[in-house]
């Protein structure tokens, strides 16, 4: 896929894609934007609405930074997150031990982190009583997504680099996925973008963006 490790300026390292040209978080800082955009504003925010077990789906697995994120946040937090990514192209092994996630974070969760690069795809694995973790190879249009989720971090590329990621179908497809109250989060605060979200039905939110960006969005699903 011609990927090059990069390294972002809250001192977290990312990758760039030669391919796709694009980096897979942002320049300002690949952890500093995945904790704000995905956790703060989904994870967090959908806990802190009483959820005592939270089901998340992630489109755009990629270097697993998000699930590692995730996974933490349960620990920390004593909350059961049960975690699926999917993702059309598999991230090479021996680039995630170049990124060195587990260096980054603290000491206490280097064993955690490394199971959670060490899981295979297409299995459920109970990585801690908290957090189990599936990993999913396939593109997204192929998928059948049986499981209701309270979360879905939307980390495709951008529109510009993935535009068949971005279609109102794809967004019917995830607002059918999550539970009543549950929320869709993603940097993209393209117009286009969220004029799509609306018509599949979701109420949607411009927030304030990561670092370096204006804005993101939020769509959240409706209780019955």
């Amino acid at each position: 896929m011609g990927l090059e490790i990069v390294n972002t300026k809250d001192g977290s390292k990312s990758v760039f894609s030669k391919v796709f040209d694009a980096s897979y978080h942002s320049w300002y800082g690949a952890v500093t934007e995945s904790k704000y955009v995905f956790i703060e504003n989904g994870l967090l925010y959908r806990h802190m609405q009483g959820a005592d077990q939270i089901k998340i789906l992630e489109v755009g697995y990629g270097t697993g930074l998000d699930a590692i994120l995730s996974g933490i946040y349960a620990l920390e937090n004593d909350l059961e997150v049960i975690y699926s990514g999917i993702d059309k192209y598999e991230f090479p092994r021996e680039l995630m031990d170049e990124l060195n996630y587990a260096g980054f974070f603290d000491a206490k969760y280097q064993d955690f982190i490394k199971n959670i690069n060490n899981v295979q795809y297409d299995t459920a694995i109970k990585l801690h009583e908290k957090f189990t973790l599936i990993k999913s190879l396939c593109s997204l249009k192929d998928v059948s997504l049986r499981q209701s989720y309270d979360v879905i971090f939307f980390d495709a590329f951008s529109p510009r680099q993935v535009p068949y990621m971005w279609t109102l179908e794809v967004f019917k497809k995830m607002y059918e996925a999550l539970n009543p109250g549950g929320v869709l989060v993603t940097f993209c605060a393209q117009g286009q973008f969220r004029r799509d979200l609306k018509e599949a039905g979701f109420e949607v939110e411009a927030l304030p963006g990561a670092p370096g960006k204006r804005e993101m969005t939020r769509g959240s699903k409706k209780f019955e």
